[in-house]
This record gives structure tokens, sequence and C-alpha cells, in this order.
């Protein structure tokens, strides 16, 4: 016999009552941060022009990557996707959240028109009937777009979320995710059609939490995940352990 540690996204697929259910849980230290070179599958809206999709980009001295996204706001084009700061995942962040308390992410924003950017989650299930149950941060997180790094955490508890559409519950759609969005809007709270900005987001260290931690100010490029596992590992941060057979 061998124990296998299972740190990150158990990864698996059943069928129940006939519906395909997802069955991959998202745990406690799962991170996105972005030092494989890719985009790990973050997108805007199928629409967006290259300029404006999310890129992998490194800091001067290469010690650290990170990811980078773009809105341009109002304008000729201002109908396009691209217009408003929204981009997604429908990868490896869907599933089973339950374990999960916020999202907690390195942010740096930078804007020639917005003082801030106000951050949201919104979340969406995977309901057979093709109607979506969707569910966003009914507040929004401020974050200043003064060009410096900031750590802001989003919470995904689910008296912090508010229903726009569909019937589930939110602890339903939070065990079964199927995309994962995260917006800048600052009163509306349907998680589309949401504020058309212009600015530029630095994103890093997207991190799944157990629970909601408080935020502090990064002054400077956030560290590599290493460090984020470390000190994860300090923390306790959830593993769990199973017995195959050899």
């Amino acid at each position: 016999m061998k124990s296998v540690t299972i740190k990150l996204v158990l990864l698996s697929t059943l069928f129940l009552k006939g519906t395909l259910v997802s069955a991959s849980v998202v745990f406690p230290g799962y991170i996105d941060d972005f030092e494989n070179g890719t985009t790990n599958s973050w997108v805007m809206g199928p629409k967006a022009n290259s300029d404006l999709a999310p890129k992998n980009l490194a800091n001067e001295d290469e010690s650290n990557r990170f990811l980078k996204v773009n809105s341009f706001g109002e304008g000729a084009n201002g109908r396009d996707a691209g217009s408003r700061m929204v981009f997604y995942n429908e990868n490896q962040w869907t599933g089973d959240f339950s374990q999960i308390g916020s999202i907690s992410l390195n942010v740096k924003a930078e804007s020639s028109t917005e003082e801030y950017l106000y951050m949201r989650l919104a979340i969406y299930d995977t309901a057979a009937t093709g109607v979506y149950s969707r569910y966003v941060s009914t507040q929004h997180q401020p974050l200043k777009a003064d060009g410096a790094w900031h750590l802001i955490n989003l919470s995904l508890a689910a008296e912090d979320l508010t229903r726009f559409r569909g019937e589930e519950s939110a602890d339903e759609v939070l065990r079964n995710v199927s995309h994962l969005r995260i917006l800048s809007s600052k009163d509306n709270i349907s998680g589309w059609g949401v504020d058309k900005i212009s600015a530029t987001l630095s994103i890093d260290n997207i991190t799944a939490m157990p629970t909601i931690p408080q935020n502090q100010v990064i002054t400077t490029v956030p560290l590599p995940a290493s460090f984020w596992f470390m000190l994860s590992a300090l923390m306790g941060i959830l593993k769990i352990s199973i017995k195959v057979k050899d």
C-alpha cells in the first residue's frame, strides 16, 4: 500500500439519475500563479479581439509572471466584447466549490478615466435544461486604480451572493459550478452587461481559500507561488490523503 496526497483539485465525473454531474472538487490551496507561461484558461468573451484578450506577462526581471486583462470602455465599439472588465474560466475552476469560502487574488488596476474598479465574482451552474442559475457577489470590493499591487478577497459564502437568474439556491450552484467570472461593476449585480470602463488589470495568485482572510496591501510585485504554498502549509491548508493499492 502507498499513500497519495491530493492538495489541489480532485477530478472525476459521474452520472446521477441520467444527468451529467460534475464531481470535480476545488479544494483550498488551489492556485493559478501563471508561472507556466499560459493564461490558465482565463478568457474574455469570444468576440474580444486579440489586443484585449488576457495575456501572460512577466515583470522586468522575469522573477514573476502574471495575467493582464484590458477593457476599452465606451466608444465606437462599446457594444463589443471587451468594453467591460470581465473575464472568466470554464476549465479548471469548475465543479464543487463547497469547500471554498473565498477566492483571493493579487491585483493591480490602472485607468486613465476611473479612480476605482469594483471587483466581484459570479458563478454559473450546469443545469441540464440549459436554464443556468447564476449568482454574483452582493457587495463589490473597491480596488483603487493606483498602479500598485493589492491583495483582495472575494467571498463565496452563500449569504454573500445574490441570484440574478435561475431557480437553484446558492449552495446548490456552489456544488456544481461550470463558470467562474471575475468582473468589475459598481452598482449592477446581474454579472452580465456590467460597467463599461477603460482599464488594465494585472492579476496573480488566484487562490481558493477556506475562509475570508483579512485584506492587506501588497507594495511589491507578488511572490511566486512556491512562497504561497509554503505559507499555505503553515496555515494548515486542507490536504486529503487516500490509500491506493500498489
